[in-house]
C-alpha cells in the first residue's frame, strides 16, 4: 500500500525528513522515497508498506494521521483510505437496499395511498429527499417557524415546540423502538455514506465507526424485512437445492463402475424431486 503527499514549498523539508529517518529506525517495514521535481519547489513523500490486509492499512493510517496533523501535506494518493472505502461499500450499498424493501413493505401494511406515492421510486431520490420523506414533517415545521418570530425566551420557545404534534411517515410506518437507530441516526448515516461514496479520505476510526453503524442498521433492517415477510413451510430453500444440484452433476461426471455412489446420488436426486414437486404444488405422496 501506498500514501503520496505533496509538499508546496522547501519550508518543512528538514523537519518531515528528521521525523522520516527516526520513524523508519524502528518502523523497518516502512519504506520512504522523497521525490523531487526539476523545475520547482514543490516535492513528494511517498511511504510505501507491503500488504493489502486491514492490518496493513491501519499502519498506514496510523502513520498517515501524524504526518497531515503535524506538517498539513496535500494528499495525493491514500490507498489505507481507499482499502477502507472498497470495504464500506457493499455496507452502504446494502443499507441503501434494505431500507427501500422496508420502506416500500411498511408503507403498504399502512393501507395509505398518499403514504405510497410519496415513498415511490425511493430509488431515484438522494439521501436528502429520503430524509425530508421519511422523516420531515413539513406542518411542524412551519408551526415551529411561526413560534420562533413569538417566542423571545429558549425555555418558553423549547416548552412551545413541545406541545406541537409531530407526525413524520416514518412514525407512521415504524410504531415500534426496534428502528430507533436508523431514524436517530439518520444524518450521521447520510454523512459516512458521503464519506464512502466519493472516496472521502478516511482514518482507520471513523472506519471502524462507519462499518459498526451500517453493519448494526443492515442486521436490524434485514430482521424486521425477515419477520414481515415469512415464506410458505413448502417454500424451496434456493441454497440446498442448489447445492443438491451440484452434488448430483459431481456424481455423474465422476461416476464410473468402480465407484460404490449410489447411495450418495440417490440421496441427492430425492431432494430434487422433492423440491420440484413442492415448486409445482405437490404434496410428496404424488
Amino acid at each position: 500500500m501506498v500514501i503520496e503527499y505533496l509538499f508546496l514549498t522547501d519550508n518543512l523539508r528538514n523537519k518531515v525528513k528528521e521525523y522520516i529517518d527516526s520513524f523508519a529506525s524502528s518502523h523497518d517495514e516502512f519504506v520512504f522515497f522523497f521525490i523531487d521535481s526539476e523545475n520547482s519547489t514543490y516535492w513528494i513523500l511517498r511511504c510505501e508498506l507491503t500488504g493489502g490486509s486491514e492490518t496493513t492499512a491501519k499502519k498506514l493510517s496510523d502513520l498517515d494521521e501524524i504526518i497531515i496533523n503535524s506538517f498539513s501535506p496535500i494528499t495525493l494518493i491514500n490507498e489505507a483510505s481507499a482499502y477502507f472505502n472498497k470495504k464500506l461499500y457493499p455496507l452502504v450499498n446494502s443499507f441503501e437496499r434494505h431500507l427501500r424493501t422496508f420502506v416500500y413493505i411498511k408503507a403498504a401494511m399502512c393501507n395509505d395511498p398518499a403514504l405510497n406515492q410519496k415513498i415511490s421510486k425511493l430509488e431515484e431520490k438522494d439521501f436528502g429527499e429520503i430524509t425530508n420523506i421519511l422523516f420531515v414533517d413539513s406542518s411542524f415545521l412551519k408551526e415551529a417557524k411561526d413560534l420562533v418570530k413569538t417566542h423571545i425566551s429558549r425555555s418558553d420557545l423549547i416548552d412551545a415546540l413541545e406541545k406541537i404534534p409531530e407526525c413524520t411517515n416514518w412514525s407512521k410506518m415504524v410504531t415500534s423502538d426496534s428502528l430507533e437507530s436508523v431514524q436517530k441516526r439518520f444524518n450521521q448515516l447520510k454523512e459516512y455514506r458521503n464519506d464512502v461514496m466519493h472516496a472521502h479520505n478516511i482514518n482507520f476510526q471513523r472506519y471502524k465507526e462507519i462499518k459498526h453503524l451500517y453493519e448494526s442498521v443492515n442486521s436490524e433492517l434485514s430482521k424486521d424485512i425477515d419477520s414481515t415477510v415469512k415464506l410458505p413451510d413448502n417454500a424451496i430453500n434456493t441454497v440446498e437445492l442448489a447445492n443438491a444440484m451440484k452434488d448430483l452433476f459431481h456424481w455423474v461426471n465422476n461416476y464410473n463402475e468402480n465407484n460404490d455412489n449410489v447411495k450418495d446420488y440417490s440421496s441427492a436426486f430425492e431432494y430434487l424431486i422433492k423440491a420440484i414437486k413442492n415448486t409445482m404444488g405437490q404434496s410428496e405422496e404424488n
